[in-house]
C-alpha cells in the first residue's frame, strides 16, 4: 500500500436555518432569497495509492513545465505568474499504477485540459498503459498554479475541486474561499 493521507469531514452552518431556507426555495419557490451564510468545512479522507516508485521529476515533466513557463502560462485561478507550479490535473504519478487506462481513454475522448483547452483525445491509450508517464507528465495533464492556489490554505491540495474552482469565476470583489492561519 502506498502513501495515505487523512483528514476529517465536518460541516458547521454559521447562519441558523440557512439550510432550511435553501430547502424551502427548492421545494416551494416561495422564498426568493437565501440568507448569506458561511460554511466552515474540515475534510478528512484517506487516499490509498498503489505501490509506486519514489516520484522523481521525469524529463517529460521538466520539459512540460519549462514550456509552460516559456509560454508565460499564468496561475489558472488568479492569473499571477509568480511562484507557479506545473500541477497534474487528472492523474497524479502516485496513482498511475492503479488507473484503468482503457477506461480513462474512453472518458478522455470528450475532455480537454481546463486551462489550455487542448484535447485529451490524442493519445494511444494502450501505449499509455505500458508507459503512463506519456500522459501523466504531458501538457494535457498539467495546469499552472501559484503557491496560494496549489498548496496554500486555499489551494487545490486542501480544498475539494468544486469549492476550489469557484474563485476562478467569482464576481469582482467577491472571494468564495477564505482561510484562517
Amino acid at each position: 500500500m502506498g502513501n495515505c493521507y487523512t483528514s476529517k469531514i465536518k460541516v458547521d452552518v454559521a447562519v441558523d436555518n440557512a439550510v432550511d431556507v435553501a430547502v424551502d426555495v427548492a421545494i416551494d419557490n416561495e422564498v426568493d432569497i437565501v440568507a448569506h451564510r458561511t460554511i466552515q468545512l474540515t475534510h478528512t479522507y484517506d487516499i490509498a495509492y498503489p505501490e509506486h516508485t519514489v516520484c522523481k521529476l521525469s524529463t517529460l515533466y521538466i520539459n512540460t513545465r519549462r514550456e509552460m513557463i516559456k509560454n508565460k502560462i499564468p496561475c489558472f485561478i488568479c492569473g499571477t505568474r509568480k511562484s507557479c507550479h506545473a500541477v497534474h490535473m487528472y492523474i497524479h504519478p502516485q496513482a498511475q499504477n492503479a488507473i484503468d487506462w482503457e477506461l480513462f481513454g474512453e472518458y478522455a475522448s470528450n475532455c480537454t485540459n481546463i486551462q489550455s483547452g487542448n484535447s485529451l483525445n490524442q493519445f494511444d491509450w494502450n501505449a499509455v498503459a505500458d508507459n503512463p508517464e506519456l500522459f501523466v507528465d504531458s501538457p494535457q495533464n498539467m495546469i499552472m498554479l501559484c503557491d496560494t492556489h496549489y498548496t496554500g490554505c486555499g489551494g487545490l491540495k486542501r480544498i475539494p475541486f468544486p469549492d476550489w474552482i469557484l474563485d476562478k469565476f467569482a464576481i469582482q470583489d467577491h472571494t468564495f474561499i477564505t482561510t484562517k492561519n
